[in-house]
């Protein structure tokens, strides 16, 4: 009885010892192929066309972002576009340099086209955009908007909110609504 068992014990580590092998020999392959993957999906996430682009997204960004857009001044044949922005900026109580002004587009017509004035800093820029509200109560700059330099698709974007924005104060007229934090919330 007692060789018996001895067998049967025998025959069950070899077992043991089968089965701990094979799982051995999957786990390392697994490993293997687990590696291979990832060798092959970072190698093309950081492929140097995607740096690249990404680089240039983010230059993109940076340069924007020194950047403003005045709309609603008329536009002259002979006119210096910095100073027609310096003047609207002393209604902003604020007095940053400017790197340069220049329109944007074609001429059509009598429609004065945007203006895209240049900072030093972005946060010249900040300090500008906040203190814009100020020029609604100046004779003759009520119709002038200032708004920082956006993309295709932030402009796209934009326009979708401030659809949002019309139909929920129509909708709404006790309500107050603003546009905050890439969507149309109640405020107040």
């Amino acid at each position: 009885v007692i060789s018996l068992q001895d067998e049967l014990l025998a025959e069950e580590n070899r077992t043991i010892e089968k089965l701990v092998g094979s799982v051995q020999t999957t786990v390392q392959e697994e490993l293997k192929s687990y590696a291979t993957v990832v060798k092959k999906s970072c190698s093309a996430s950081l492929a140097p066309a995607k740096i690249q682009a990404a680089m240039r997204k983010v230059s993109s960004e940076e340069d924007r972002s020194r950047n403003m857009i005045v709309y609603g001044l008329s536009e002259a044949s002979e006119e210096n576009t910095e100073e027609a922005v310096l003047e609207v900026l002393q209604h902003t109580d604020e007095k940053p340099r400017l790197v340069s002004c220049r329109r944007l587009g074609e001429r059509r017509g009598e429609k004065g086209r945007p203006i895209m004035a240049t900072f030093h800093t972005r946060e010249m820029v900040r300090c500008v955009l906040a203190k814009s509200a100020k020029l609604r109560q100046v004779e003759g700059y009520s119709r002038v908007y200032l708004c920082p330099d956006r993309t295709f698709e932030q402009r796209l974007e934009r326009k979708r909110l401030v659809g949002e924005l019309c139909e929920k104060r129509e909708k709404f007229p006790e309500k107050k609504f603003a546009i905050r934090r890439g969507g149309v919330s109640e405020v107040g």
